[in-house]
Protein backbone atom coordinates (compact mmCIF):
# COMPACT_ATOMS: atom_id res chain seq x y z
CA UNK A 1 0.00 0.00 0.00
CA UNK A 2 1.16 3.52 -0.81
CA UNK A 3 0.50 6.32 1.63
CA UNK A 4 -0.31 9.93 0.89
CA UNK A 5 1.27 12.61 3.06
CA UNK A 6 0.71 16.32 3.54
CA UNK A 7 3.60 18.60 2.58
CA UNK A 8 4.54 19.08 6.24
CA UNK A 9 4.53 15.34 6.89
CA UNK A 10 6.68 14.74 3.80
CA UNK A 11 9.15 17.30 5.06
CA UNK A 12 9.24 15.66 8.50
CA UNK A 13 9.98 12.28 6.92
CA UNK A 14 12.71 13.78 4.77
CA UNK A 15 14.32 15.34 7.84
CA UNK A 16 14.09 11.98 9.63
CA UNK A 17 15.93 10.29 6.76
CA UNK A 18 18.56 13.03 6.57
CA UNK A 19 19.28 12.68 10.28
CA UNK A 20 19.61 8.89 9.98
CA UNK A 21 22.09 9.33 7.13
CA UNK A 22 24.08 11.99 8.99
CA UNK A 23 24.33 9.80 12.09
CA UNK A 24 25.26 6.70 10.09
CA UNK A 25 22.07 4.80 10.91
CA UNK A 26 20.93 2.51 8.09
CA UNK A 27 17.34 2.63 9.28
CA UNK A 28 14.63 5.12 10.21
CA UNK A 29 13.32 4.40 13.68
CA UNK A 30 10.73 6.07 15.85
CA UNK A 31 13.46 8.33 17.23
CA UNK A 32 14.22 9.67 13.75
CA UNK A 33 10.51 10.20 13.11
CA UNK A 34 10.25 12.15 16.36
CA UNK A 35 13.20 14.31 15.34
CA UNK A 36 11.62 14.98 11.93
CA UNK A 37 8.33 16.07 13.52
CA UNK A 38 10.10 18.56 15.80
CA UNK A 39 12.57 19.80 13.17
CA UNK A 40 9.77 20.36 10.60
CA UNK A 41 8.89 23.45 12.60
CA UNK A 42 5.34 24.35 11.57
CA UNK A 43 3.05 21.32 11.83
CA UNK A 44 0.56 20.46 14.56
CA UNK A 45 2.87 17.74 15.89
CA UNK A 46 5.78 20.15 16.21
CA UNK A 47 3.71 22.68 18.12
CA UNK A 48 2.38 20.03 20.52
CA UNK A 49 5.88 18.66 21.13
CA UNK A 50 7.46 22.09 21.56
CA UNK A 51 4.73 22.98 24.07
CA UNK A 52 5.91 19.95 26.04
CA UNK A 53 9.51 21.19 26.04
CA UNK A 54 11.03 19.19 23.18
CA UNK A 55 13.57 20.86 20.89
CA UNK A 56 15.31 19.83 17.68
CA UNK A 57 18.76 19.92 19.27
CA UNK A 58 17.57 18.16 22.40
CA UNK A 59 16.04 15.24 20.50
CA UNK A 60 19.13 14.91 18.29
CA UNK A 61 21.43 14.85 21.31
CA UNK A 62 19.31 12.16 22.97
CA UNK A 63 19.47 10.04 19.81
CA UNK A 64 23.25 10.36 19.69
CA UNK A 65 23.55 9.34 23.35
CA UNK A 66 21.09 6.45 23.20
CA UNK A 67 21.81 5.00 19.76
CA UNK A 68 25.27 6.32 18.99
CA UNK A 69 26.81 7.40 15.69
CA UNK A 70 28.40 5.70 12.71
CA UNK A 71 29.92 6.66 9.39
CA UNK A 72 27.77 9.06 7.38
CA UNK A 73 25.63 7.31 4.77
CA UNK A 74 25.59 8.91 1.31
CA UNK A 75 23.05 6.73 -0.50
CA UNK A 76 19.45 7.12 0.72
CA UNK A 77 18.59 3.73 -0.78
CA UNK A 78 20.57 2.17 2.06
CA UNK A 79 18.01 3.55 4.51
CA UNK A 80 14.87 1.57 5.33
CA UNK A 81 12.09 1.85 7.89
CA UNK A 82 12.14 -0.46 10.89
CA UNK A 83 9.13 -2.74 11.44
CA UNK A 84 8.12 -0.51 14.35
CA UNK A 85 8.30 2.64 12.22
CA UNK A 86 6.21 0.93 9.56
CA UNK A 87 3.59 0.21 12.20
CA UNK A 88 3.71 3.88 13.19
CA UNK A 89 2.94 4.89 9.60
CA UNK A 90 0.17 2.29 9.40
CA UNK A 91 -1.37 3.64 12.61
CA UNK A 92 -1.02 7.18 11.25
CA UNK A 93 -2.86 6.11 8.09
CA UNK A 94 -5.68 4.56 10.11
CA UNK A 95 -5.92 7.68 12.27
CA UNK A 96 -6.09 9.89 9.18
CA UNK A 97 -8.91 7.76 7.78
CA UNK A 98 -10.74 7.97 11.11
CA UNK A 99 -10.68 11.75 10.87
CA UNK A 100 -11.97 11.68 7.30
CA UNK A 101 -8.83 12.41 5.28
CA UNK A 102 -6.66 10.27 3.02
CA UNK A 103 -3.57 12.39 3.69
CA UNK A 104 -1.36 11.63 6.67
CA UNK A 105 -0.37 14.76 8.57
CA UNK A 106 2.30 15.31 11.21
CA UNK A 107 -0.32 14.94 13.93
CA UNK A 108 -1.25 11.49 12.61
CA UNK A 109 2.40 10.36 12.61
CA UNK A 110 2.80 11.54 16.18
CA UNK A 111 -0.35 9.74 17.31
CA UNK A 112 1.07 6.66 15.55
CA UNK A 113 4.23 6.94 17.64
CA UNK A 114 2.17 7.30 20.81
CA UNK A 115 0.03 4.26 19.99
CA UNK A 116 3.11 2.15 19.31
CA UNK A 117 3.95 2.45 22.98
CA UNK A 118 7.39 1.60 24.32
CA UNK A 119 9.97 2.89 21.84
CA UNK A 120 13.10 4.99 21.64
CA UNK A 121 10.92 7.98 20.73
CA UNK A 122 8.88 7.63 23.92
CA UNK A 123 12.06 7.24 25.94
CA UNK A 124 13.43 10.46 24.44
CA UNK A 125 10.22 12.30 25.30
CA UNK A 126 10.56 11.24 28.91
CA UNK A 127 14.29 12.03 29.02
CA UNK A 128 13.47 15.53 27.78
CA UNK A 129 10.91 16.00 30.54
CA UNK A 130 7.80 15.62 28.37
CA UNK A 131 4.78 13.64 29.54
CA UNK A 132 3.73 11.13 26.83
CA UNK A 133 0.21 10.87 28.23
CA UNK A 134 -0.25 14.65 28.04
CA UNK A 135 0.97 14.65 24.44
CA UNK A 136 -1.40 11.81 23.58
CA UNK A 137 -4.36 13.53 25.25
CA UNK A 138 -3.61 16.82 23.49
CA UNK A 139 -3.40 15.12 20.10
CA UNK A 140 -6.64 13.29 20.72
CA UNK A 141 -8.34 16.59 21.51
CA UNK A 142 -7.05 18.09 18.26
CA UNK A 143 -8.15 15.12 16.16
CA UNK A 144 -11.51 14.72 17.89
CA UNK A 145 -12.35 18.39 17.42
CA UNK A 146 -11.36 18.10 13.77
CA UNK A 147 -13.86 15.28 13.27
CA UNK A 148 -16.60 17.13 15.17
CA UNK A 149 -15.96 20.28 13.14
CA UNK A 150 -16.40 18.30 9.92
CA UNK A 151 -19.71 16.95 11.20
CA UNK A 152 -20.83 20.45 12.13
CA UNK A 153 -19.97 21.71 8.66
CA UNK A 154 -22.15 18.97 7.15
CA UNK A 155 -25.08 20.17 9.19
CA UNK A 156 -24.54 23.92 9.02
CA UNK A 157 -22.68 24.25 5.69
CA UNK A 158 -20.10 26.43 7.46
CA UNK A 159 -18.39 25.41 10.69
CA UNK A 160 -17.33 27.71 13.48
CA UNK A 161 -13.65 28.32 14.05
CA UNK A 162 -14.40 28.87 17.73
CA UNK A 163 -15.95 25.40 17.98
CA UNK A 164 -12.50 23.80 17.85
CA UNK A 165 -10.46 25.54 20.58
CA UNK A 166 -7.63 23.00 20.68
CA UNK A 167 -7.30 22.88 16.90
CA UNK A 168 -7.32 26.68 16.84
CA UNK A 169 -4.29 26.66 19.11
CA UNK A 170 -2.23 24.67 16.61
CA UNK A 171 -3.81 25.63 13.30
CA UNK A 172 -4.14 28.75 11.16
CA UNK A 173 -7.47 30.39 10.28
CA UNK A 174 -6.72 32.35 7.12
CA UNK A 175 -10.14 34.00 7.06
CA UNK A 176 -9.70 35.28 10.61
CA UNK A 177 -6.24 36.62 9.75
CA UNK A 178 -7.62 38.39 6.69
CA UNK A 179 -10.35 40.08 8.76
CA UNK A 180 -7.72 41.30 11.21
CA UNK A 181 -5.57 42.66 8.42
CA UNK A 182 -2.80 40.15 9.10
CA UNK A 183 -3.01 38.42 5.73
CA UNK A 184 -1.96 40.34 2.63
CA UNK A 185 -3.76 39.14 -0.55
CA UNK A 186 -1.05 40.72 -2.73
CA UNK A 187 2.60 39.63 -2.74
CA UNK A 188 5.53 41.34 -4.43
CA UNK A 189 7.12 44.78 -4.41
CA UNK A 190 3.95 46.82 -4.07
CA UNK A 191 5.85 49.92 -2.99
CA UNK A 192 7.29 50.26 -6.50
CA UNK A 193 3.85 50.43 -8.13
CA UNK A 194 2.12 53.65 -9.06
CA UNK A 195 -0.04 55.33 -6.42
CA UNK A 196 -3.31 54.60 -8.21
CA UNK A 197 -2.53 50.88 -8.37
CA UNK A 198 -1.53 50.82 -4.70
CA UNK A 199 -4.79 52.57 -3.83
CA UNK A 200 -6.73 50.00 -5.85
CA UNK A 201 -4.96 47.18 -4.01
CA UNK A 202 -5.75 48.76 -0.64
CA UNK A 203 -9.41 49.16 -1.62
CA UNK A 204 -9.51 45.51 -2.74
CA UNK A 205 -8.06 44.36 0.56
CA UNK A 206 -10.57 46.42 2.54
CA UNK A 207 -13.60 45.31 0.53
CA UNK A 208 -12.78 41.59 0.62
CA UNK A 209 -11.36 41.19 4.14
CA UNK A 210 -14.67 39.82 5.51
CA UNK A 211 -15.24 37.34 2.69
CA UNK A 212 -15.13 33.67 3.72
CA UNK A 213 -15.43 31.71 0.48
CA UNK A 214 -11.87 31.78 -0.85
CA UNK A 215 -8.43 33.06 0.09
CA UNK A 216 -7.03 34.49 -3.15
CA UNK A 217 -3.47 35.80 -3.38
CA UNK A 218 -2.24 37.90 -6.30
CA UNK A 219 1.45 38.21 -7.24
CA UNK A 220 2.27 41.67 -8.67
CA UNK A 221 5.78 42.90 -9.46
CA UNK A 222 6.91 39.64 -7.87
CA UNK A 223 10.08 37.58 -8.18
CA UNK A 224 10.87 34.55 -6.06
CA UNK A 225 14.59 35.20 -5.68
CA UNK A 226 13.90 38.84 -4.83
CA UNK A 227 11.42 37.73 -2.18
CA UNK A 228 14.05 35.52 -0.55
CA UNK A 229 16.64 38.32 -0.69
CA UNK A 230 14.21 40.71 1.00
CA UNK A 231 13.46 38.10 3.67
CA UNK A 232 17.18 37.58 4.33
CA UNK A 233 17.67 41.35 4.65
CA UNK A 234 14.86 41.56 7.21
CA UNK A 235 16.46 38.81 9.26
CA UNK A 236 19.93 40.39 8.90
CA UNK A 237 18.53 43.68 10.24
CA UNK A 238 17.18 41.84 13.28
CA UNK A 239 20.56 40.21 13.88
CA UNK A 240 22.30 43.58 13.53
CA UNK A 241 19.87 45.14 16.00
CA UNK A 242 20.58 42.39 18.49
CA UNK A 243 17.01 41.12 18.43
CA UNK A 244 18.03 37.58 17.43
CA UNK A 245 21.16 35.43 17.19
CA UNK A 246 22.34 33.80 13.97
CA UNK A 247 21.70 30.45 15.66
CA UNK A 248 18.00 31.39 15.85
CA UNK A 249 17.67 31.41 12.07
CA UNK A 250 15.83 28.37 10.73
CA UNK A 251 13.40 27.52 7.95
CA UNK A 252 10.41 28.69 9.97
CA UNK A 253 11.98 32.12 10.50
CA UNK A 254 12.73 32.50 6.81
CA UNK A 255 9.14 31.50 5.95
CA UNK A 256 7.83 34.04 8.45
CA UNK A 257 9.73 36.82 6.66
CA UNK A 258 8.56 35.99 3.15
CA UNK A 259 5.68 37.78 1.43
CA UNK A 260 3.57 34.66 1.99
CA UNK A 261 4.05 34.57 5.77
CA UNK A 262 1.06 32.89 7.38
CA UNK A 263 -0.11 31.26 4.15
CA UNK A 264 0.34 27.46 3.85
CA UNK A 265 2.62 26.25 1.06
CA UNK A 266 0.78 25.22 -2.13
CA UNK A 267 -0.24 21.59 -2.57
CA UNK A 268 -0.55 21.87 -6.34
CA UNK A 269 1.02 24.09 -9.00
CA UNK A 270 -0.75 24.19 -12.38
CA UNK A 271 1.43 25.37 -15.29
CA UNK A 272 -0.39 26.05 -18.55
CA UNK A 273 0.68 26.71 -22.16
CA UNK A 274 3.10 23.78 -22.28
CA UNK A 275 5.66 25.55 -20.06
CA UNK A 276 7.60 23.33 -17.67
CA UNK A 277 9.55 25.71 -15.48
CA UNK A 278 8.98 27.72 -12.31
CA UNK A 279 9.82 31.08 -13.89
CA UNK A 280 11.10 32.38 -10.55
CA UNK A 281 7.71 31.82 -8.91
CA UNK A 282 7.59 30.77 -5.23
CA UNK A 283 10.87 28.75 -5.31
CA UNK A 284 10.91 28.44 -1.51
CA UNK A 285 7.22 27.62 -1.06
CA UNK A 286 7.04 25.02 -3.86
CA UNK A 287 9.67 22.69 -2.34
CA UNK A 288 7.10 19.93 -1.65
CA UNK A 289 4.39 20.95 -4.10
CA UNK A 290 2.98 18.64 -6.78
CA UNK A 291 3.29 20.00 -10.35
CA UNK A 292 0.71 19.67 -13.12
CA UNK A 293 1.65 20.65 -16.67
CA UNK A 294 -0.79 21.12 -19.53
CA UNK A 295 -0.55 22.37 -23.12
CA UNK A 296 -3.84 24.26 -22.70
CA UNK A 297 -3.33 28.03 -22.81
CA UNK A 298 -4.40 30.04 -19.77
CA UNK A 299 -7.37 31.79 -21.47
CA UNK A 300 -8.75 28.34 -22.35
CA UNK A 301 -8.15 26.83 -18.93
CA UNK A 302 -11.78 26.41 -17.83
CA UNK A 303 -13.64 24.49 -15.16
CA UNK A 304 -13.27 21.19 -16.99
CA UNK A 305 -9.50 21.66 -17.25
CA UNK A 306 -9.31 22.46 -13.54
CA UNK A 307 -11.22 19.27 -12.75
CA UNK A 308 -8.71 17.32 -14.86
CA UNK A 309 -5.84 18.83 -12.89
CA UNK A 310 -7.49 18.03 -9.57
CA UNK A 311 -8.26 14.46 -10.63
CA UNK A 312 -4.65 14.01 -11.69
CA UNK A 313 -3.49 15.42 -8.36
CA UNK A 314 -5.77 13.07 -6.41
CA UNK A 315 -4.09 10.12 -8.12
CA UNK A 316 -0.62 11.25 -7.08
CA UNK A 317 1.02 9.15 -4.42
CA UNK A 318 2.37 11.89 -2.18
CA UNK A 319 4.50 9.45 -0.27
CA UNK A 320 8.04 9.69 1.01
CA UNK A 321 10.90 7.55 -0.29
CA UNK A 322 10.33 3.91 0.51
CA UNK A 323 7.24 4.29 2.66
CA UNK A 324 5.39 1.39 1.14
CA UNK A 325 3.65 -1.56 2.72
CA UNK A 326 3.86 -4.75 0.69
Amino acid sequence: MYYKFTARAEKALELAQELAMDLGHNYIGTEHLLYGLVAEGTGVACKVLVNQGLTEDGVKQEIEEIVGMGATIENPEQISFTPRSKRVIENAFLEARRTGTEYIGTEHILIGIMKEGDSVAIRIMMEEGAAPQKIYNELNRVLTEDVEADSEKQGNKMGSYNSTPTLNQYGVDLTKQAKEGKLDPVIGRKEELSEDIIESINNLEEKTKNNTGLNFTIAINYGGRDEIVRAVRKIADKVKAGEIETSDIDEAMISDNLDTAGIPDPDLLIRTSGEQRLSNYLPWQLAYTEFYFTDVYWPDFNREELIKACEKYNKRERRYGGVKEE
